[in-house]
């Protein structure tokens, strides 16, 4: 599922206007600095589309705010393990070749946010 994908309803949207706090809580007490190369401004955004898809894909049976904490927890570890995957990457590969096509470091693999 990518970005262009995720359709709210006037219900879901309210929801996560009200819950982007959970972001920012995420990000402070959940994701492990010393771990993530990744900018705070990233991580939110990041941050805030693992939330549009926790709201999206929400059907009850615990509290949203748990629910939507660890799904964005789990996508924001998800996108560190990929920067650093990438920064590892990079430090193998020979600079001085400009055909080495290197790959975007982007994290857009939303394959774990089933709906």
């Amino acid at each position: 599922m990518d970005r262009s994908s995720i359709v709210l309803t006037a219900e879901q949207q309210l929801l996560v206007e009200n819950s982007l706090e959970f972001v920012h809580w995420t990000i402070a007490r959940l994701i492990p600095k010393s771990n993530c190369h990744m900018e705070y401004d990233d991580l939110f955004q990041e941050g805030c589309v693992a939330l549009c898809h926790a709201a999206a894909s929400y059907h009850g049976g615990t509290s949203f705010k748990t629910y939507a904490i660890t799904v964005i927890r789990n996508h924001l570890i998800d996108c560190c393990r990929k920067q650093t995957s990438w920064r590892k990457y990079i430090s193998e590969q020979s600079l001085d070749d400009p055909d080495a096509g290197l790959p975007t470091p982007v994290c857009t693999d939303h394959a774990h946010f089933s709906t």
